[in-house]
């Protein structure tokens, strides 16, 4: 049984809402007694989590975050692959990639945030890996400076990026730059700016011809970016949509899932058009 029917049944959802209320309470207790904790992901990776923070709230009590990019990367990647983490917060889905791709493969870690991006050399550091390359820099159309618009309050994951009218505060390079040699060997671009895709997905279309020809990329699109989903459909690449969802119900039924062999079950579908139920979007290059 999926986690889709599951969620349906009557029954099992009155006991998940239940459930519910007790993790939030176990959550905060714990999350005010030990704000901070190592734990190891579902993957086995290494990672420092604050729990007052969104993202690693959920990584802390749960090893994992957002289920089905997590598994469907797991799927994807092979030994050797070189993976691109534009937006990569705090690192998880860079650790998951280092550890895939192995000593033979290599990942390169984009994180603007000055801030953030200490805490992902901290858990990059956490795990000895040596095959990421981390780059304190923004993803632009051009080269200029940035500043570090904040998000969210607890969520350093929802920081935004807009182009500096002064000296800025970060560094702010196209994918040409912040690929460099290794652009023709990147089969992998996992992109979450906060909106800020546009010139990275531009970018993308650009270097078709000197990226491989089995090249993923698995972005979150906005309204003002969906004009890509039928640009990248001309292209050439498969569009899939796959949903997110953060509530501590779903995360509980997810986990109750993995005991019976669910855990990997992707939940992704194949798409023609921009939905805004959906917000990442997998762009698969038919080779």
């Amino acid at each position: 049984m999926s986690s889709v029917s599951l969620r349906d049944n009557h029954l099992f959802s009155s006991i998940v809402r239940l459930l519910d209320v007790g993790q939030r309470f176990y959550m905060r207790a714990v999350s005010y007694i030990s704000p901070v904790e190592e734990v190891r992901t579902s993957f086995g990776t290494l990672m420092r989590c604050h729990s007052r923070d969104f993202v690693q709230r959920r990584i802390r009590f749960f090893k994992i975050f957002e289920h089905n990019l997590t598994y469907y990367t797991l799927n994807a990647l092979r030994p050797g692959d070189y993976y691109l983490d534009i937006g990569a917060n705090v690192g998880y889905f860079t650790l998951l990639a280092a550890k895939t791709v192995g000593s033979g493969g290599k990942v390169i870690a984009v994180e603007a945030d000055p801030r953030t991006c200490e805490a992902l050399r901290s858990n990059v550091a956490l795990n000895g890996f040596s095959n990421v390359d981390i780059r304190n820099v923004a993803a632009t159309e051009k080269r200029c400076q940035v500043d570090i618009c904040p998000g969210e309050k607890h969520n350093s994951g929802s920081n935004s990026i807009a182009v500096s009218t002064s000296a800025g505060t970060v560094q702010g390079l196209p994918l040409r730059e912040i690929a460099g040699a290794d652009l023709s060997r990147i089969t992998f671009i996992k992109i979450d700016v906060e909106g800020a895709e546009t010139p990275i997905l531009q970018a993308i279309l650009d270097s078709l011809a000197e990226l491989p020809t089995n090249l993923i990329v698995a972005a979150e699109v906005s309204p003002k970016s969906s004009k890509y989903i039928d640009l990248f459909a001309e292209a050439g690449f498969e569009v899939s949509a796959m949903q997110n969802i953060y509530t501590i119900d779903y995360y509980l039924t997810r986990s109750y899932l993995s005991r019976y062999g669910e855990a990997d079950n992707v939940h992704i579908i194949p798409i023609s058009h921009y939905d805004d139920k959906y917000t990442d979007y997998v762009f698969s290059r038919k080779s």
